[in-house]
């Protein structure tokens, strides 16, 4: 049996590319051995406002004592939380996180304050305002993890520059995003100290590109290839009669890069008069979606 780490809200929201990562791995995962499931700490309180707790008997995995006791409406403390994780992972032989999580709790200006001053620190923290939530569990049950990183944790400062620049252009979203992750991943989670643990088996990248963009060198850091999974039903829909359009496809907001979309396209029109763009994709939010289509008019 092994121990997996994950937001459980992915089986009740779209929450983007790297939940449909998670939920791909861990139903064929599934089908070959059995896997005890652990929500996020930060995701425990939450599980009946997530709509989570009418679902969770129909997931094939094994459940800890905890995530009942939340639905039945319980206030679990992190440190009892923690514990039971531990008590839960005594037969288990490894932690598997699919998709790297890190909470931090930035309520208020003090808390935030607080964790800008733990980036100083040369310890890293575990608590209910700060948890690196697979590591701390691999830190008090005493087994081994390997871990998968998105890109977003990876993302360079000249990258989360651009990203400045998209938010003040467009006037949407927070323009500090990025620049954030990049801090709170490397500075306050630690997350260079995290490798160096022995407790750390492996920390899979999904994409080489990411690791290029932070010259971060360790022989735990393996590529996968491919990065993701795809099923392969989808290839009996190939055909050689290919029409002649272009395909956009992703959660449909400013950090994917929609609005330059319009753009890009009038670009291409000027080489190609007729061409065709589908897009395909869901809007984060209605204002987003109204900027689009109101660029698009213009």
């Amino acid at each position: 049996m092994i121990a997996s780490v994950f937001p459980f809200k992915i089986y009740a929201t779209f929450v983007g590319g790297g939940g449909i990562h998670v939920k791909e791995v861990l139903d064929r995962l599934s089908k070959k051995t059995e896997i005890l499931a652990l929500p996020p700490f930060n995701e425990i309180s939450l599980l009946k406002q997530y709509n989570i707790c009418d679902k969770i008997d129909n997931l094939p995995f094994i459940l800890p004592k905890v995530v009942k006791k939340a639905c039945n409406g319980e206030k679990i403390s992190y440190e009892e939380i923690l514990q039971e994780y531990r008590k839960a992972t005594e037969d288990v032989k490894i932690l598997y996180e699919p998709l790297t999580h890190f909470y931090m709790n930035t309520s208020s200006q003090l808390r935030k304050l607080k964790l800008f001053l733990s980036s100083f620190r040369p310890s890293i923290i575990c608590n209910e305002d700060l948890s690196v939530d697979a590591y701390c569990i691999s830190k008090i049950s005493g087994k081994k993890l390997v871990t998968v990183i998105q890109t977003d944790y990876f993302r360079s400062y000249y990258s989360a520059l651009r990203f400045l620049y998209g938010s003040l252009k467009y006037r949407i979203g927070d323009p500090l995003f990025a620049l954030k992750y990049r801090y709170a991943f490397f500075n306050i989670a630690k997350f260079k100290l995290i490798i160096k643990d022995p407790l750390v088996k492996y920390i899979l990248l999904v994409s080489k590109g990411a690791l290029d963009s932070v010259n971060l060198k360790s022989n735990k850091i393996k590529v996968l290839d491919p990065g993701n999974a795809f099923n392969p039903e989808i290839l009996r829909y190939r055909t050689k009669q290919k029409e002649d359009y272009l395909v956009f496809w992703a959660r449909l907001n400013y950090l994917k890069g929609i609005f330059e979309i319009p753009y890009i396209l009038r670009e291409v029109i000027k080489v190609k008069s007729d061409a065709k763009l589908i897009i395909f994709g869901k809007f984060s939010s209605n204002n987003e979606k109204e900027k689009f289509f109101e660029m698009i008019k213009n």
